[in-house]
């Protein structure tokens, strides 16, 4: 009678269809599956829906997701479009150096001594070649070239004279860069360039010295060390008339071509005459 009671009672409160209770004997019975239900293909289980509680949060938790997105949208979009669109042009833009080519030697003959290639596997700027013979390096020295860091870009731009007359008329002979802007795409290829400014070469030096004669008096002294026995040895041409040198010679001598390219394959000094 007491359970009657109480099945009215909760039936009044709760006008849906009631949940039948399960009494602990019957729980019992289930667990040692008397039934003999198959547990893979789910026999025996009761199924409760999903109660409208639970569905109502996950909508608002989508809900509130959904809202943030589009106010992250909105700020890109509306907002910040404008910073972001001019941040997107300039990395389509790109300034970019042009080098001018640095200023040519000549001995006074209007031999060539030091001038300048362009490198294939570098072309970006020119590469300084100077004249093979000996007894020149002394006199016009080295160069470093400009420098670039693993990224590509150059850290280091201008020309930079280490000795002789490469240092002595380094602001002289060295080049005024230009610049230009290259327009890529999404994928770094250039679309089109715009030249800003010029490159601008360097001046040009004619030397007193005589490539010739140079090469006469450092066969001299390397000759002379040879037969006496000395380790090195150095002369100086003078014109009496107007005082110009006409030949500076250093025994042994280094390799301004081997400096200059940085290559270690090459010898550094020459103690040996080239012909």
């Amino acid at each position: 009678m007491f359970r009657f009671i109480t099945r009215f009672l909760h039936k009044i409160r709760h006008p849906h269809p009631p949940v039948r209770e399960i009494d602990p004997d019957q729980i019992f019975l289930d667990s040692r599956n008397l039934p003999a239900f198959d547990r893979h293909q789910f026999e025996g289980r009761l199924e409760r829906p999903i109660s409208r509680r639970i569905i109502w949060s996950v909508g608002v938790v989508f809900t509130l997701i959904l809202l943030l997105l589009l106010g992250k949208t909105y700020t890109l979009q509306v907002q910040d479009g404008g910073t972001y669109a001019k941040q997107s042009a300039q990395n389509r833009l790109r300034h970019t150096l042009i080098f001018g080519s640095r200023g040519v030697l000549y001995d006074k003959r209007g031999t060539f001594l030091a001038w300048n290639i362009i490198d294939t596997d570098e072309p970006e700027f020119s590469k300084r070649k100077y004249l093979d013979q000996a007894g020149l390096s002394h006199i016009l020295g080295f160069l470093k070239y400009p420098t670039k860091d693993k990224a590509g870009f150059y850290y280091k731009v201008d020309f930079e004279g280490r000795d002789g007359v490469e240092k002595y008329y380094n602001e002289y002979i060295t080049p005024q860069h230009g610049l230009k802007i290259v327009e890529t795409d999404a994928h770094g290829k250039v679309q089109s360039e715009s030249v800003l400014k010029p490159p601008r070469d360097g001046e040009s030096v004619t030397l007193t010295i005589d490539a010739r004669l140079q090469d006469k008096l450092y066969g001299f002294i390397e000759q002379l060390a040879k037969d006496r026995g000395f380790q090195g040895g150095a002369a100086v041409l003078m014109d009496v008339e107007n005082g110009d040198l006409l030949s500076m010679a250093s025994f042994p001598e280094y390799d301004s071509q081997a400096l200059t390219d940085g290559t270690e394959k090459k010898k550094s000094f020459r103690p040996k005459r080239r012909l």
